[in-house]
């Protein structure tokens, strides 16, 4: 019989709520994350991208508990909705221990895909042992069912050997298998939302497109709502429904993937879409954005992005913008969005891009926009 408290697809299942995150340092207090708000619902994709820096794992990392031991949570909550057998309940996470998270949240109701499957897998210990774990403590499986659902689970993932795979150690796997190893483990215990944090980056370019299939598999199989951690736009492209962009400890922009593709109205936005090559133009160099982020250690005053934005107002270097909205589902951080603020396109050359990649998608070209 159907439970009609289940969480149902489109509802809300986590919710980010003014997440403020300092680090103490030798040097002073880094204001890491400043009062950062997102929501992931049932069944649904977000991305979270921007540069290297702007505080995208750092938010990821608090949602599953690890959070440096110098850190700081200044405000905010992260509101959880779950199921508890027939109950339905909602815990703020940010109250919870490091030792009641691993023991109730992590890897059982939420799980994390690393970047680096060599440090995300213990080199002591065999694939076996480490994908047996989780179903043992969480499932109350035997050693001999979870050994057995462990097999079944590398069979899924593309392994091709997963008797022989499960008594190998890391080492002994290339870097595709270790990642395909790391998602496993991952799903092993049925969580509700799966955060996968650059899944891609240490892999091989001919492996990356098969590992963000096979998430999506796992995802439409599992009905998992699914958090992306990302710098590459064109993984964004494949794979969200969602898009969150990221500055300097906050979101600037969000919208839809086609919103933030093709309707892009941050300044900011604009620049990570220049920096994305292009194969269709014949720009004889790559696009980067000038200057550098702005030092944490001190106090941002107006807009984090204004010395390095060709289109500040004065406005910019003195007070803070608030999230403008543009549509339902698409909203900005930018002055340039105020009723009084003077009219700017984005770069025409970005507008050709746009151009290009509209008529791709119309001739069913790829992307989810």
């Amino acid at each position: 019989m159907e439970n009609n408290n289940a969480i149902q697809n489109g509802e809300p299942i986590l919710q980010i709520q003014d997440l403020s995150v300092s680090f103490d340092t030798t040097r002073g207090q880094l204001h890491a994350i400043r009062g950062v708000n997102l929501t992931l619902h049932k069944g649904e994709t977000v991305a979270i991208v921007g540069e290297s820096g702007s505080g995208k794992s750092v938010t990821v990392k608090n949602v599953m508990g690890i959070g440096s031991s110098n850190q700081v949570i200044n405000s905010g909550r992260i509101l959880y909705t779950y199921m508890d057998g027939a109950q339905r309940k909602t815990v703020d996470l940010l109250k919870f221990s490091k030792k009641k998270m691993i023991q109730e949240i992590n890897g059982k109701h939420i799980a994390m895909v690393f970047q680096d499957p060599m440090t995300a897998l213990n080199p002591l210990f065999s694939i076996g042992y480490q994908l047996t774990e989780g179903m043992m403590l969480h499932k109350h499986m035997s050693k001999k069912e979870a050994w057995k659902r462990g097999t079944e689970l590398l069979a899924e993932v593309g392994i091709t050997d997963p008797e022989l795979c499960m008594k190998r150690y890391p080492h002994q796997l290339s870097g595709g298998m270790r990642q395909r190893v790391v998602i496993a483990i991952a799903v092993s215990c049925d969580p509700d939302i799966l955060i996968c944090d650059e899944p891609t980056t240490a892999l091989d370019v001919t492996i990356q497109a098969k590992i963000l299939e096979l998430i999506q598999y796992m995802q439409k199989q599992r009905n998992l709502s699914v958090i992306y951690i990302t710098h590459d736009l064109g993984v964004v492209a494949k794979v969200a429904d969602y898009v969150c962009v990221m500055y300097a400890g906050k979101i600037v922009e969000r919208g839809t993937a086609y919103e933030i593709y093709f309707e892009a109205r941050h300044p900011y936005t604009w620049g990570l879409l220049l920096s994305m090559p292009d194969l269709s133009t014949r720009d004889d160099r790559l696009y980067t954005i000038p200057g550098s982020p702005p030092n944490l250690l001190h106090q941002v005053r107006g807009d984090a992005f204004a010395v390095r934005n060709a289109y500040a107002l004065e406005i910019d270097f003195e007070q803070e913008p608030p999230m403008f909205r543009i549509s339902d589902t698409h909203e900005a951080a930018s002055w340039l969005e105020h009723p009084d603020a003077p009219k700017v396109e984005m770069p025409e050359v970005l507008q050709r891009r746009i151009r290009l990649m509209k008529e791709k998608v119309q001739a069913g070209g790829e992307g989810r926009g």
